[in-house]
């Protein structure tokens, strides 16, 4: 992954919570970062490549060869902010956190709208070859220009989203049906079991719960403070928070047309 430069300004902890602020520096990686694992998270392109080679192995010449790029280049919809700001967070967990991701969601997205189960992030901490914890959490965009933005707090906000995946086992057992079958015969089938049982033999407690907040704006530590102590002192171990605001420089508004590779947009 593009070794982005990052400057941290601020981390905290209290009780079963971590948070820290943290921004990318505006340089020739923090773009092809954007341009290649957040674009390739974003769009899918090694699952779409796939696709199309496979259509492609079972047309032959003339109609058949022709639908087969009418069916890959049909249109998309229009990317939105918050959906960059989500790949980026998952690119992002990868490299910073060493999350893994046994599935990417945007294959299940069958209309722009459409509804993934219980959480933005899905997906485990590797802790070896045949060894992981559970990890899921919420991600929000925010071009707010208070300090803490409105996304960490009220009924849609990040804080109540996370205490509910906390607290409902319901929706934690969506999520570990959800990856179960995404694992299942994989190379991450053993880290999957070895998560599952981490969860059972704790009584539905051992998992860590990620926020992230990506945002346009300079770092303050209250935008994570007062929901990292509400958190993590609310909750009950072996369960973890682990809250981060992530600082682009660039305004959010913008961040659907920095994915865009040039010689794409010239064409």
């Amino acid at each position: 992954m593009t070794p982005c430069t990052i400057t941290d300004h601020y981390e905290g902890s209290s009780g079963q919570a971590t948070w820290k602020g943290r921004s990318i520096s505006d340089d020739p990686d923090l773009r092809a970062f954007l341009q290649g694992p957040v674009r390739e998270r974003l769009l899918d392109v090694e699952g779409v490549d796939e696709f199309a080679a496979d259509l492609a192995g079972l047309a032959s010449a003339g109609v058949a060869s022709e639908t087969v790029e009418a069916v890959i280049s049909g249109p998309g919809h229009a990317r939105r902010p918050w959906e960059v700001g989500e790949a980026a967070a998952e690119a992002l967990l990868e490299e910073h956190r060493g999350l893994v991701w046994p599935w990417n969601k945007e294959r299940d997205k069958l209309a722009p709208k459409a509804s993934l189960p219980g959480a933005d992030l899905v997906g485990l901490i590797s802790l070896g070859p045949n060894d992981a914890v559970l990890a899921i959490g919420e991600v929000k965009t925010s071009e707010d220009v208070d300090t803490p933005p409105g996304v960490m707090s009220g009924r849609s906000g990040m804080a109540h989203q996370l205490q509910r995946l906390e607290d409902d086992p319901g929706l934690q057992g969506t999520v570990l049906r959800w990856l179960h079958v995404r694992c299942k015969e994989t190379p991450f089938w053993s880290r999957y079991q070895a998560a599952a049982s981490r969860y059972l033999q704790s009584g539905g407690r051992e998992f860590v719960l990620f926020g992230l907040l990506m945002r346009d704006t300079e770092p303050h530590a209250l935008d994570l403070e007062a929901r990292g102590k509400t958190l993590g002192d609310g909750a009950t171990a072996p369960t973890t928070y682990e809250l981060s605001a992530w600082h682009l420089p660039f305004p959010v508004a913008e961040w659907p047309g920095l994915i865009e590779i040039e010689n794409e947009e010239e064409g």
